[in-house]
């Protein structure tokens, strides 16, 4: 996980700056800043249009009477795809607009869907029909549980209350 978060936050913002330099240096500062202006602006605009479509979705499987899992993901990979393409740099705007595309959240929704399995096959993710799930997380050599239980339902009775506190 650390090597993971290096790579995210060290490696990729200096490949991302030589990219900068390599293409300022064809282009010249003020076009590169241009495109990154423009790119981010297209992003944006992008997102947020893939965004409603996702939403209506939503809300159509919702009155179907649906869960919109599918469309949740689909949600949470255009939320990502946004935030790539606010980050300056032509690596993290290819990332974006792939990700906006349906056939790049198709491969990473099918990416995740691998994740959870072969997480749930090793025991990392555990899971029963009664709502209580258990998320082992190893580090280094110790091992934690996470359980979360499902609420347990309290049936009350209601009556009604005079207004009047004072009579």
């Amino acid at each position: 996980m650390f090597f993971n978060l290096l790579l995210l936050f060290i490696v990729v913002p200096i490949i991302e700056l030589l990219i900068l330099f390599r293409i300022g240096g064809l282009l010249g500062a003020i076009n590169t800043f241009t495109v990154i202006i423009i790119t981010g602006v297209i992003g944006a605009y992008l997102a947020k249009r893939q965004g409603l479509i996702i939403l209506k979705k939503i809300q159509t499987s919702i009155g179907e009477g649906k869960i919109p899992a599918a469309e949740v993901v689909d949600g949470l990979i255009i939320l990502v795809a946004g935030a790539v393409l606010l980050t300056p740099g032509f690596l993290t705007d290819i990332t974006g607009f792939l990700l906006l595309l349906p056939f790049g959240r198709n491969l990473v929704t099918l990416w995740l869907i691998k994740k959870f399995t072969t997480m749930i096959k090793s025991g990392k993710i555990s899971g029963s029909d009664s709502g209580h799930f258990a998320f082992n997380m190893t580090s280094h050599s110790e091992k934690e549980t996470i359980q979360t239980h499902k609420s347990d339902v309290i049936d009350v009775e209601s009556r009604q209350i005079n207004d009047n506190l004072i009579e």
